[in-house]
């Protein structure tokens, strides 16, 4: 058996050209896909690499690596780099997957044969949506050591910032939480910290600080600048300020909780304006706690004991509220911190009180409307888990830290929406393989014991052949060691699943010496009615050895005017031959059939001899 493989594609070979643009256009287009922090994809394939799109599917194979409940997208792209179809594959984790696709376009119309790449990308806007990056701290009062953060703010070039309640000093780490400073000690002075409770920092730098009844402002590394506030129901004064924040303009924004207000000042401290009351209609409150201001001015502000938000301008004046009390995504218990990012989406700490561990320390994500986007977090001390999740801040990238009070540490969390692509390609072909049969040729004759070699060949333009097997292998001789009618087959497979079988018919027969005397091969021979005639011929072989084993019988036809009429089957005189058979001579080596015509008429007759390779030998003589 052999078969031709489609041999290494040229250069000048129009589908090595199309392979060379896909490769180079998926390399532009996806060269500045982000890639999630430890994520990776491996072992991409396509099983099969080629296929037939009308018989089966090709599984997109691959192996994922630190992800979990991650969104797996399939993307079909034509030789410009152009989607001709998206697999969604849903949630996914880490570990060995695959993605079927069934050769089909968006139209559900198969596409055109050639070469398509497949771009798999896995993305953590699954269920999971923010995935646990790395925490630091633990129990204690060293550098980087906590005892009870309870609110954290970043600053421009992602500093993170939070408040040591119990050790009444701010603490400032990179955001990989390498320690780089510490201020405070415990006291009411200039400078110094009485359980401080809210953290911001201003576009400048400065960093300000909720404490006892009054506002801090610092520098960046922690040197004292100003101070206002007090106790008091007047303007300026505080009966509990909690949280504080800073808009895009340096005004400072301060929730005074027990007096169930909110306070405006100018960035040094002198007061703007202040909204709020208590109550649960817009824009009061029950236990004002977490503030946030957005790139627009808006103001959120969580309303602790009334179990929403609620969002005003920047002038207090009340624009719309979102959720309510419950568990469920979009709803609040007690909800402490909120915070905004660079987009205006908002999020929202669901903490709870913490001995209250039968409900969910969780972390929610709106749009800047209210629509609930997604959740994360539960009850614990694991990775990604909360006991308190107190405060909330997001870097520039999209990265969320959270100060966890009871578990003394910081969790920073990956952004939704970074993802980890990779690309491969794959082969759709619906075309069968070719075959040639050259020998034997369809409808060739070949004589008994004839030695003829075969010769056929197997071949396919686009996916390579896999396997190619015929009835008698190419080079090998063919079967004429009997006669009669014989084929040769030939079954082709190419790797993408198609099949072609061809098959070929040829004859063996006899060598025929033709017909022998008394009787003339031109049919001039005259014979008198009644004699018996002997009918006689030899049978040989490629070689010319005689054939004794062959079975010849004898059919006459008168002839009238040149029509020929009905056979008859050819009696025999003396019973020399068995019904219209004929008997080998071994003295001659002949064939030979005593004719008797005594029966018979006078007038032309048709001799047929039929032998038993599938074929009739005709003869003709007159009785007078």
């Amino acid at each position: 058996m052999s078969y031709s493989k489609v041999q290494p594609l040229s250069v000048e070979n129009p589908l090595i050209r199309l392979t060379h643009t896909l490769i180079l256009t998926l390399i532009l287009l996806f060269f500045f896909a982000s890639i999630s922090s430890g994520a990776s994809i491996s072992d991409l394939a396509a099983n099969p690499y080629a296929f037939n799109s009308f018989a089966d599917n090709t599984n997109i194979t691959y192996t994922l690596t630190d992800v979990t409940g991650a969104r797996v997208m399939l993307k079909l792209l034509d030789s410009g780099g152009n989607p001709v179809k998206t697999v969604d594959a849903g949630l996914q984790n880490s570990g060995f997957n695959a993605i079927a696709w069934d050769g089909s376009a968006e139209s559900g119309l198969p596409v055109p044969e050639g070469i398509y790449g497949a771009l798999l990308s896995v993305s953590t806007t699954g269920a999971d949506t923010y995935r646990f990056a790395l925490k630091w701290g633990s129990y204690g009062t060293g550098n980087g050591q906590f005892n009870g953060p309870f609110d954290a703010t970043v600053d421009s070039s992602g500093n993170v910032y939070v408040i040591d309640f119990f050790n009444n000093r701010v603490e400032k780490f990179d955001s990989n939480g390498g320690f780089i400073t510490k201020w405070g000690v415990y006291g009411l002075g200039s400078g110094q910290l009485y359980f401080p409770r809210g953290i911001a920092v201003d576009s400048s730098g400065n960093v300000y600080v909720v404490d006892s009844y009054r506002v801090q402002k610092f520098t960046s590394d922690g040197r004292f600048i100003t101070t206002w506030g007090g106790l008091g129901y007047h303007s300026g004064l505080f009966i509990f300020p909690y949280r504080v924040a800073v808009d895009p303009s340096g005004n400072v924004y301060v929730t005074d909780r027990y007096a169930h207000r909110v306070f405006k000042f100018t960035s040094d401290g002198r007061l703007i304006t202040k909204w709020g009351s208590y109550g649960t209609g817009s824009g009061q409150f029950n236990h004002p706690t977490g503030i946030t201001v957005d790139s627009s001015g808006n103001v959120y502000v969580t309303d602790y004991f009334n179990h929403r938000v609620q969002k005003f301008d920047s002038n207090g004046r009340f624009i719309m509220r979102l959720g309510s009390f419950g568990t469920g995504d979009g709803q609040f218990h007690y909800p402490t911190a909120v915070t905004a990012d660079s987009s205006g989406s908002v999020y929202v700490s669901d903490a709870t009180n913490y001995i209250y561990e039968r409900y969910e320390h969780r972390i929610q994500k709106f749009t800047p409307d209210g629509r609930f986007i997604t959740k994360w977090g539960s009850t614990g001390s694991g990775n990604g888990q909360f006991k308190g999740p107190y405060g909330i801040a997001v870097d520039s990238s999209g990265y969320v830290y959270v100060s966890d009070y009871n578990n003394n540490r910081v969790q920073k969390f990956s952004p939704p929406g970074t993802t980890v692509s990779a690309t491969t390609s794959v082969l759709v072909d619906n075309t069968p393989p070719q075959v040639s049969i050259n020998t034997p040729a369809d409808g060739a004759v070949y004589i008994l014991n004839q030695n003829v070699l075969a010769n056929w060949s197997a071949s396919d333009l686009l996916s390579g052949m896999a396997s190619a097997a015929g009835s008698v292998k190419s080079g090998e001789a063919i079967d004429t060691s009997f006669a009669g009618t014989k084929g040769v087959s030939v079954t082709a497979t190419d790797n993408a699943g198609n099949q072609t079988t061809k098959t070929v018919i040829y004859y063996v027969r006899y060598g025929y010496s033709g017909i022998l005397p008394p009787i003339n091969p031109d049919g001039t021979s005259v014979f008198k009615l009644g004699r018996t005639v002997p009918v006689k011929f030899r049978l040989t072989d490629f070689s010319g050895g005689y054939i004794s084993t062959a079975a010849a019988r004898l059919y006459l036809a008168k002839v009238v005017d040149g029509v020929v009429g009905s056979e008859i089957e050819a009696a025999s005189a003396g019973g020399a031959n068995t019904g219209n058979y004929f008997r080998y001579d071994t003295t001659g080596n002949q064939y030979i059939f005593n004719l008797d015509t005594k029966d018979l008429s006078a007038g032309e007759w048709q001799l047929r001899i039929s032998l038993d390779d599938g074929t009739s030998k005709y003869v003709a003589m007159t009785l007078r």
